[in-house]
């Protein structure tokens, strides 16, 4: 960055870039929290399958213990309303993650704003310093060119005399 530019809200852009990433982080949590239920649920989809099989096995034995089937069947009822209540509550969160990712993009639109301006007044500073310096090189080759004129000037011309003399 250029030592004579100054961005009179380089405050307002950080604090909006700290708002950006913090909205970024609450999303990125928000979508851990999500994958981590979903993984919850299908772990427990696998215990309902093995409870299941067990439940099966038991049923096709000649001699029945019917509390261990209704144990079987009592534990299968639990896991899926489990996973009813997992789903439910990731309903929850992708709504809310869906307010989270647009206050995300809103604070990106105020990031991304206030940081065009500072390209922007930026791109001016430079034009103004090229513009600076051009005059300045161009008042430099003014005086060089005037200071020769007047040393051309003021040289001895060689005075030429008549030949016949």
């Amino acid at each position: 960055m250029p030592r004579g530019f100054v961005f009179r809200l380089e405050t307002v852009l950080r604090m909006r870039r700290r708002a950006f990433d913090e909205k970024q982080r609450t999303v990125a949590r928000r979508l851990r929290e999500i994958r981590r239920r979903e993984s919850m649920i299908a772990a427990i989809f696998e215990q309902v399958s093995a409870q299941a099989a067990a439940a099966r096995v038991e049923q096709n034995k000649e001699l029945l213990d019917v509390a261990l089937i209704r144990g079987h069947r009592s534990h299968g009822t639990f896991l899926l309303g489990r996973i009813e209540q997992l789903r439910e509550e990731t309903r929850r969160h992708e709504a809310l993650l869906q307010q989270e990712r647009e206050e995300m993009v809103k604070a990106s639109v105020a990031f991304k704003a206030i940081e065009k301006l500072r390209e922007r007044r930026l791109a001016r500073y430079h034009e103004e310093q090229s513009r600076r310096d051009q005059k300045e090189q161009n008042e430099i080759a003014i005086e060089m060119h005037r200071r020769r004129r007047l040393m051309d000037s003021a040289r001895p011309e060689a005075i030429e005399a008549p030949l016949g003399q």
